[in-house]
């Protein structure tokens, strides 16, 4: 792989444009390493290691939604296909774009060889607990918006800090114990903190005027819920629209003024998908 030269202080003509909204997972990228951000966001020429992970948390949340939109009526088998299609086509996507499979990212010491259809059996594993804990809990259901749709994978844009911030939550979901709350799903193990959460239950309570206060993760290796995670208005999670406007407006700043620092650690660098290229990698 060719180098890049390090950049200036601050890089003030990105490939890309640099977008039109910000979103969760623009926030957390960026936060996680700005030099990544920039090299895997705003570069057309630089080339991502590709993985088998992403395809499968993209497959499950289709066949999450495929069953949740139907009503919960489709058949096991069918849902099953709705994984399996979407898996095939992501994972065929990225084979086209980088057929080298020694260039894959491993995941947890598998090479990427086996790990593509240890995902798809594995995805499968997971389509099956989710229709069988909703089975188990049919209490547990998508809650209604005031349009009449149902909250899943639900698209909201609202203006925090000056900045249009777009969320596609997972489910907002009506709890029979807890009331409103939002759910995400994960593959594996959740993220240690709130942070997702906390933006998830903001912007619904902006949109809607909702007082959602708690949230969880669902989690694909275990087929349940994790904890139960109180949000809003929490210190230790900055869970408020005015903490996560003043989180917004400081990304939506430093993107547009160029402003990419590397923050290399082994723990970063050695996950990230770009590391091939870029000259600050502490691996």
């Amino acid at each position: 792989m060719t180098m890049i030269d390090p950049p200036p202080k601050t890089l003030t003509a990105p490939t890309r444009t640099t977008g039109e909204h910000r979103s969760y997972s623009q926030l957390s990228a960026y936060e996680r390493c700005p030099y990544a951000y920039y090299l895997t966001r705003m570069r057309d020429d630089i080339e991502e290691r590709p993985d088998a992970w992403r395809p499968h948390g993209t497959a499950l949340h289709a066949a999450a939604e495929f069953w949740e939109r139907s009503g919960r009526t489709a058949s096991r088998t069918a849902v099953e296909e709705k994984f399996t299609e979407v898996y095939k086509a992501e994972i065929n996507a990225e084979l086209e774009r980088v057929p080298n499979l020694d260039y894959w990212a491993w995941s947890g010491g598998i090479k990427a060889e086996d790990d593509i259809p240890r995902r798809l059996a594995l995805g499968l594993a997971q389509v099956g607990y989710y229709i069988d804990y909703y089975g188990l809990n049919p209490d547990q259901q998508p809650w209604t918006t005031p349009e009449g749709e149902p909250a899943i994978e639900h698209r909201l844009e609202v203006d925090l800090g000056g900045v249009r911030v777009v969320a596609i939550v997972d489910m907002i979901l009506s709890h029979p114990k807890h009331g409103i709350i939002v759910r995400d799903n994960k593959i594996s193990n959740p993220p240690a903190g709130s942070h997702q959460l906390c933006v998830y239950a903001v912007v619904t309570n902006e949109v809607y005027g909702t007082a959602i206060d708690l949230g969880d993760y669902w989690v694909g290796k275990k087929g349940k819920p994790g904890r139960i995670r109180h949000l809003a208005g929490r210190s230790g999670e900055q869970c408020t629209p005015d903490y996560l406007g003043n989180q917004f407006a400081k990304l939506d700043a430093n993107i547009k003024a160029g402003n990419f620092p590397p923050n290399p650690s082994g723990t970063t660098c050695r996950s990230c998908s770009v590391n091939a290229h870029c000259p600050f990698r502490a691996i």
